[in-house]
């Protein structure tokens, strides 16, 4: 059974379409002020060289793209993870997270239940689900907006579905919500879990730290009252920058934990 045409309808259906909400997120407590004295992050264990050569190689690449898009740069912005360091997600656990970010997103918008629980049982999906994830199935009556913020995890979906290697090239701007009719598309060509494979390390992180410096240019145009620089979007960079820091294991948080410092 071709479950993706059994959730949105008709073979000829195109599949939800996004209806950005654009309501601004709480900035964290204090965000306002930010410490310029440290380039990096204190560490157990000194950086060595090699590894300082790729963090300095890769904020330079990212920063370079901001200048050439006009987009303000904080240099003073700490190093991510190099790839020694990080804790990559597996393959298996980033469809399995894409699964459960598409499912969501469609129940949200108004997937019928049944045909929900049907989905779920015919993958073998209950494992799934995030904790949040969970609660929101048990609501009888979820608020508009918890349904925004699931509605808004296809732009989560759609960056993992990127790492999968399912779209060409990069990844893009962050100045536009995608089509959730291509984040089905994508999805349904997972045909098993086992075979995925993710791109190299190295473009994952590259993709977290230029999403990391675009999520500070953005944030402080929110703080100023002003739109985000460049035509950014700032919920498609809040999204993605949540994707990206948990697919790169940022602190090692599970799904509903991940922060997205600047």
């Amino acid at each position: 059974m071709d479950w993706l045409r059994k959730l949105f309808g008709r073979s000829g259906d195109t599949g939800p379409t996004i209806k950005p909400f654009h309501q601004e997120y709480p900035e964290p407590k204090g965000a306002e002020v930010y410490d310029f004295g440290n380039d990096e992050f204190e560490d157990e264990e000194p950086y060595s060289e090699a590894e300082m050569a790729e963090a300095t190689a890769r904020r330079a690449r990212s920063e370079a793209r901001l200048v050439s898009e006009t987009v303000p740069v904080n240099p003073h912005l700490p190093f991510i993870d190099m790839e020694s360091r990080s804790a990559i997600r597996s393959p298996r656990q980033v469809g399995e997270r894409v699964l459960a970010l598409t499912l969501m997103a469609a129940l949200a918008e108004g997937l019928e239940r049944e045909r929900f629980d049907e989905i779920v049982e015919e993958q073998g999906a209950h494992d799934f689900f995030s904790p949040l994830e969970r609660h929101y199935l048990e609501l009888n009556a979820p608020s508009d907006q918890e349904r925004s913020q699931l509605v808004w995890r296809y732009e989560a979906a759609y960056v993992l579905l990127w790492a999968l290697g399912k779209l060409p090239g990069e990844l893009g701007r962050p100045d536009k919500c995608c089509a959730a009719a291509e984040v089905v598309d994508l999805v349904r060509s997972i045909t098993d879990f086992a075979s995925l494979e993710l791109r190299p390390h190295a473009e994952l992180l590259d993709e977290a730290d230029l999403i990391y410096r675009y999520h500070w240019a953005s944030r402080q145009a929110s703080m100023s009252g002003i739109a985000p620089p460049a035509g950014l979007d700032h919920d498609v960079i809040m999204e993605r920058d949540h994707a990206l820091n948990w697919l790169v294991g940022y602190c090692n948080l599970d799904w509903d934990d991940v922060t997205t410092d600047t």
